[in-house]
């Protein structure tokens, strides 16, 4: 069975890693590592290491003190950025009486690719390939289908609004997250 490749942090890990990615945002790349490195010796070493170890016990072969240092660089901080600018925004749309922004058009996969999506998942469980090839994979085979649901899509939806490429990209992150979901109830069903 393949490797899991989502790990999630427990919330008390969680909730400090966003705490430091928040104060050191503005850090650049050398500053930020510094005071990372100052931070992870001092002040929380003990939640972290008990950390390391619950994602040592439940499978986590990589560098977990790599994986949080990305976490807090990468994502935790993006993360407070992209709620700071969103907060400016509606602040900027409730001072001004500008025209409505271009909302993102919600659509829903049919059930029947959604089903077609849950096979190739199932067929592939037991490979050793990680979820992009998977998703791969299922495009090679699965070409007329996800051309038949793109048209579909297209038609229901308004017209120049919607772009293939994004139809694209969120048939890769449902696929994906699909994958994901399938395993985390294969973990909790005995």
């Amino acid at each position: 069975m393949a490797g899991q490749f989502r790990f999630k942090y427990s919330e008390n890990v969680g909730n400090a890693l966003e705490r430091f990615a928040m104060i050191h945002r503005d850090d650049d790349r050398k500053e930020f590592k510094n005071q990372w490195n100052a931070w992870i010796t001092n002040d929380i070493y003990n939640l972290l290491q008990s950390e390391v170890e619950l994602q040592k016990e439940a499978g986590n072969k990589g560098d977990i003190w790599d994986n949080m240092f990305k976490s807090a660089r990468y994502y935790y901080r993006k993360k407070a950025i992209k709620e700071e600018r969103d907060e400016d925004d509606e602040e900027e749309e409730s001072d001004t009486d500008s025209l409505p922004s271009k909302k993102s058009q919600h659509f829903r996969f049919s059930s029947e690719i959604l089903k077609n999506m849950d096979e190739h998942i199932c067929e592939q469980q037991n490979t050793n390939k990680s979820p992009s090839e998977k998703y791969d994979d299922y495009c090679a085979n699965n070409k007329d289908a996800i051309l038949v649901e793109i048209l579909k899509i297209k038609t229901k939806m308004k017209k120049g609004l919607l772009d293939t490429a994004d139809v694209s990209l969120r048939f890769k992150k449902t696929y994906k997250n699909r994958i994901y979901v399938m395993k985390v109830q294969s973990i909790r069903e005995p």
